[in-house]
């Protein structure tokens, strides 16, 4: 029987801001909930919007790299060296963000993702919200936006235009600093996240404007772990060695040997899971310094397998300052402008992720919050390998058709 993975993915990016009265004859009080998305099952780009896809995968390994490099920086408090995030939502999150930004922050945040098109850039992010949340066999997912602004103000047509059509969000109005505003952005985020992230801590009375994305994934295995194969072993973590839970299969699966690492890539129908083990006297710092996109594809591409898989179950749940990430990609000031969405008054901006993840038998259930805060404050076929996941090492998620990083991280002590 087919076991469900489930990667839920959350991202809530929080433009929040305290702005000074201003009417220019051209905004607009916006309330409109449940913007439907029309999803296309057929992923069609142009040669701008294909450039922009390719530069944000590459960014979304940047994002990885950066994460492992700056561990203490962007994890502060975590010790456990474990961490996910989710790149395709830091992308999302950011593709919002630029739309509210003033031109030299909405420029930098284009050159952190590798893309000099912002309109390329909108048109892609368009396409990725209509098309990975398309119906598909076995595979379900969902991504929703919105937009929360002061109750009493308004915003500019454009804007709001723009956060319709392209990314297609609720706009709401909100009182920030009423007692009600976390349950109320809570209840939207728990909705959109299948409770996977239950809760959002707001806490900015002086907040002008709230910007949110949440996605949600869940797939199956292709093929599953058998849960009478766990058993007890040891996992020689940076920290020290401990004993785990092992899940144990043999079957068919992608596998590639190169320099430095092995990697397995478990087919999820519309997707990959790719694993990347170290080989013994290379450490998951070092290679995470170097592991590139091309190294992601080619162990998607690789040879098939009857490979002899053993893979611990492992909970993990980090919390990222993404100011720290997006520092570390060139994007260090981080003071904006907001005049031409129609809040007249310069905001600083700070970003935070959250993630959450679990492996076992049934798969991966994963959910992550962002927040961007802008304040004035057939088996004899196939050769034979055998990996066993007994030391750090990476995980990603990849969606086929786009490349696209759903979920990247490391495990280093259990």
């Amino acid at each position: 029987m087919k076991k469900t993975m489930f990667i839920p993915v959350a991202i809530a990016s929080l433009a929040i801001l305290q702005a000074c009265s201003s009417d220019d004859g051209v905004r607009q009080n916006a309330d409109q909930a449940v913007i439907s998305i029309p999803a296309v099952d057929e992923f069609v780009a142009d040669g701008d919007e294909k450039a922009a896809l390719a530069a944000i995968n590459e960014a979304s390994i940047d994002f990885f790299r950066n994460s492992a490099a700056g561990y203490e920086r962007i994890f502060k408090g975590d010790r456990s060296q474990n961490f996910a995030i989710s790149p395709v939502s830091i992308v999302m999150a950011m593709g919002m963000m630029s739309n509210a930004a003033d031109g030299d922050l909405s420029a930098r945040i284009c050159d952190a993702l590798h893309c000099d098109d912002q309109h390329a850039l909108n048109a892609l992010c368009n396409k990725i919200m209509k098309y990975l949340p398309a119906a598909r066999d076995n595979s379900a997912m969902s991504l929703a936006n919105s937009v929360w602004y002061q109750a009493g103000g308004a915003l500019k047509s454009d804007f709001i235009n723009d956060m319709r059509d392209t990314y297609y969000a609720d706009v709401l109005p909100l009182d920030f600093a009423g007692s009600a505003c976390r349950d109320i952005i809570s209840r939207w985020v728990s909705d959109k996240t299948q409770g996977m992230i239950p809760s959002l801590d707001i806490s900015a009375p002086k907040a002008e404007l709230l910007l949110v994305n949440a996605m949600y994934f869940n797939s199956l295995w292709d093929f599953n772990f058998d849960k009478s194969d766990t058993r007890a072993a040891s996992f020689a973590g940076t920290q020290g060695s401990s004993t785990v839970d092992m899940m144990h299969q043999r079957g068919p699966a992608t596998y590639l040997s190169a320099q430095g690492y092995e990697a397995v890539a478990k087919s999820l129908h519309q997707y990959d899971c790719i694993l990347i083990l170290p080989r013994e006297g290379v450490s998951l710092a070092d290679l995470s310094r170097s592991i590139s996109y091309k190294d992601l594809t080619a162990a998607c591409d690789a040879p098939r397998h009857m490979l002899e898989l053993d893979l611990p179950r492992f909970e993990l749940s980090t919390s990222a300052q993404i100011e720290e990430l997006l520092a570390a990609s060139g994007v260090s000031d981080l003071t904006v402008d907001l005049s031409n969405i129609g809040i007249h008054r310069d905001a600083s901006v700070s970003m935070m992720h959250r993630t959450a993840a679990k492996v076992d038998e049934k798969g991966i259930k994963a959910a992550a919050v962002s927040a961007v805060i802008y304040d004035t404050a057939s088996p004899h076929l196939y050769p034979e390998a055998q990996v066993a996941f007994d030391r750090p090492f990476m995980y990603f998620v990849l969606e086929r058709t786009t490349g696209c990083i759903i979920l990247a991280g490391q495990v280093c002590n259990l």
